[in-house]
Parts: structure tokens; C-alpha cells; sequence
């Protein structure tokens, strides 16, 4: 029997973060292919519970509550890789491991590689670390952190990248790599949105101003809704204090309170309700670093919603998306270049929107349903040369 592990230190099957939502595609793709999938969570390996079967072969530990953890000191680390190690050595049969590595776990995924040393270990990245938000600052601690988490990626065994532009930054860094993109569920036919006829535009993710470009967007918003004054900008997602304080301050400026409205973050189930109930769906991230090597993980879920997106050019989303066939797709990253794609759709005629919608969601069946890759997980992940690793 074939097994994988999928360590990392988000929630995985339980979780509401897009890596969470891509992890667990991950899975739902190998148990297609009857590999036995064990989800990892490392915030409840310290629990001593044994696994549940979540779906058909895949299985994790019972979800309880624990405290969040602010830092990760030795003996900590070292009880943790020996839970891993007891947790790998008890799986029958051939085992693997997928990391999801992060910066907060650098140790813990070093002293891993290091001590799992007859287990294939794999590793997925869908963003370049040192151009993540918050991350990109310059100091001196940052940048050996960033080092020192790249020359981690030459150790294993393996990687799995997000794009074509992330696969070739880290190219001289990867033994062996294969590309899987942004994975969606289309295993429900597809459905035009219920709100298809208003003005709702709809962004959901983290509502982060640098990541998102997001003055830009509102900016553009606030000029469509002056001519538009039914139009409604809907905003769901974590956000930080002083991204939430920048939000407060742009709407008091732009009188634009019954507008542009924050309703809070969404549990994962509630997501495919509101991407399918609105009008039009926002993708606004202008193409810099972060954006250029990553492919955003929310369009997966936009494009089987039903509703119509409007985004901006950034990464790889143009190897997929045309403007005006499947998506409106912004001509530059400015608040004019959104004003123009709002009034494009408020122009459109209702089975426009739903042409548009539909030829979004077959670009999810054709390139992004986790069902088209099954054997190509399993021939990267099971087809390597065993051996132990040198650092």
C-alpha cells in the first residue's frame, strides 16, 4: 500500500485558508488513486489520538481545541519530530511526505530533513517566501531566514510548484519538480450565480492593501459608484489592525459607507455560498514580486462559482484567462483600468454574464479539477530514486 503524509503547521482538513482548501485537493486527488493520505496538522500531533477516516482514504487526527503557539523552542521541536517519526514508522507499507513549509517552522522542517532521512520527503510552494507580505522586510534577521529557507528546498527530495514563473526561479534549487496549478472541485455541474443580475462585487481573502491593491481598486470602485449608486463592494477576510484602520479611514474620506462594507471572514463552508450569490467577483492583485511567482489560490474557487470575475493580468492567470471570454481582465493595475471593467459589466446582458461564467468554469474542468491530477501526483511523488540526503 502507498501512503502520503501531508505535514504542515495549518489546520489541513479542517483549516479555511486557501493552502488549507489546496492541501486537502492534494489529498482528495492521491485517495483517487488509492493512496492512503494522512493529514498532518503539527498543532495536533501533540494530542495522543489515532486517526479517523475524514473520506475514503484520507485520514487525520480527531480536531480539538489547542493553544495557538507564539514561538517554537527546542524541546518543543525535538518531542515533535519524535511524534512525527513514531507517527511514519507505524504506516505499513510504501510512505512519503508532503511539506507545506513556512517561515515560523524553518527548524522544525530543517531537524525533519535531517532525522527523516529513509522517507522520501516532498515539498509544495505556490509563493516565493521573500516576497510574501510581511516578510520582504530587510533586515538582517529576514534575509538569513530567507536564505537559510531556500537552501532547505535543495534537500528535498522533490518540489511541487504552483506555476511555470515559480518553477523557474527555483530551478538550480529542485531535484525533481512538477507543476500542479490551482486545484478547484468540479464535481457539481455548473451553475450561473443567483446574484448574476446586481451590482455586488464580491473579494474574498485577505484584505490586505499592499497584497491585494486594494486603494487602487476602491478608488476605481468609488468613481463607478458615483454613476452607480445601487453598486455594493463586499469585502470577507482576515485583516490586520492597521489594514483595518486604513479601510475605516478610506471609507469615512470617500463618503462610501453604505458602499463598500468589511463583513468579517468566512468559515470554508460558507464560501461557495457567497462566491455563487454574487454579481461579480474581484481578483485586483497588481503584478508585483509576491504576485508575479504565485497564482492565487481564490480564483480556483472563483471560477466554479458561476459568477463573473474581474481581474487583473498578474502571474500566469493569462496562460488560462482572456478578457472578454472567460473573465474581464483589467487593462493595467489603476483605479481607471477597474472603472472601465465595472462599467463593461454593467453593460452586460444577463446571458453575456452567464457565457462568461460558464467559459470561466470549463477552464476549471479542463486545467484546475483535482480529478485530472491523480497520476500525476503519484509518478512524481513515487517514482524517485531512494536516497539518503546530503547538507
Amino acid at each position: 500500500m502507498k501512503s502520503v503524509v501531508i505535514i504542515s503547521q495549518t489546520d489541513l482538513y479542517y483549516g479555511n485558508t486557501a493552502a488549507d482548501a489546496r492541501m486537502n485537493n492534494y489529498a482528495r486527488a492521491l485517495a483517487l488513486a488509492n493512496v492512503d493520505v494522512y493529514m498532518l496538522p503539527t498543532n495536533l500531533l501533540t494530542a495522543k489520538k489515532q486517526w479517523v477516516e475524514v473520506e475514503p482514504h484520507i485520514y487525520t487526527l480527531p480536531k480539538e481545541k489547542t493553544k495557538s503557539r507564539k514561538g517554537y523552542n527546542l524541546f518543543y521541536i525535538a518531542g515533535l519530530i519524535r511524534k512525527i517519526k513514531r507517527r511514519l514508522k507505524a504506516i505499513k507499507g510504501e510512505v512519503v511526505v508532503l511539506n507545506y513549509p513556512n517561515t515560523s517552522t524553518l527548524l522544525v522542517d530543517i531537524l525533519m530533513l535531517i532525522f527523516i532521512r529513509k522517507i522520501p520527503v516532498y515539498c509544495e510552494l505556490n509563493e516565493v517566501r521573500k516576497y510574501a507580505s510581511g516578510s520582504n522586510n530587510n533586515t538582517v534577521r529576514n534575509r538569513l531566514y530567507n536564505s537559510l529557507l531556500e537552501k532547505t528546498y535543495q534537500w528535498y527530495d522533490g518540489i511541487v510548484f504552483i506555476s511555470r514563473h515559480i518553477r523557474e526561479y527555483y530551478s538550480s534549487k529542485a531535484r525533481r519538480s512538477v507543476i500542479v496549478p490551482i486545484l478547484s472541485d468540479c464535481s457539481k455541474s455548473y451553475t450561473p450565480s443567483k446574484g448574476i443580475n446586481t451590482l455586488d462585487f464580491v473579494f474574498v481573502g485577505s484584505i490586505s492593501f499592499p497584497k491585494e491593491n486594494l486603494e487602487e481598486l476602491f478608488e476605481g470602485f468609488c468613481l463607478f459608484a458615483n454613476e452607480y449608486p445601487e453598486a455594493r463592494l463586499k469585502l470577507y477576510g482576515p485583516i490586520s489592525p492597521s489594514d483595518q484602520k486604513r479601510l475605516e479611514g478610506f471609507v469615512e474620506k470617500s463618503d462610501m459607507k453604505e458602499q463598500i462594507l468589511y463583513l468579517g471572514k468566512l468559515q470554508h463552508s460558507e464560501v461557495e455560498e457567497v462566491l455563487s450569490t454574487a454579481g461579480a467577483l474581484l481578483l485586483p492583485r497588481s503584478n508585483n514580486k509576491q504576485n508575479y511567482y504565485g497564482f492565487s489560490t481564490k480564483l480556483s474557487e472563483y471560477a466554479v462559482s458561476g459568477t463573473p470575475i474581474i481581474m487583473t493580468n498578474t502571474g500566469v492567470v493569462a496562460d488560462y484567462f482572456q478578457d472578454g471570454e472567460n473573465c474581464l481582465m483589467c487593462d493595467g493595475y489603476g483605479r481607471d483600468a477597474f472603472k472601465k471593467k465595472f462599467d463593461e459589466l454593467a453593460q452586460m446582458s444577463i446571458a453575456e454574464k452567464q457565457q462568461m461564467a460558464g467559459k470561466a468554469y470549463r477552464v476549471a474542468q479542463n486545467h484546475f479539477d483535482y480529478r485530472l491530477y491523480p497520476e500525476t501526483l503519484m509518478g512524481f511523488l513515487f517514482n524517485s530514486t531512494k536516497h539518503e540526503k546530503t547538507f
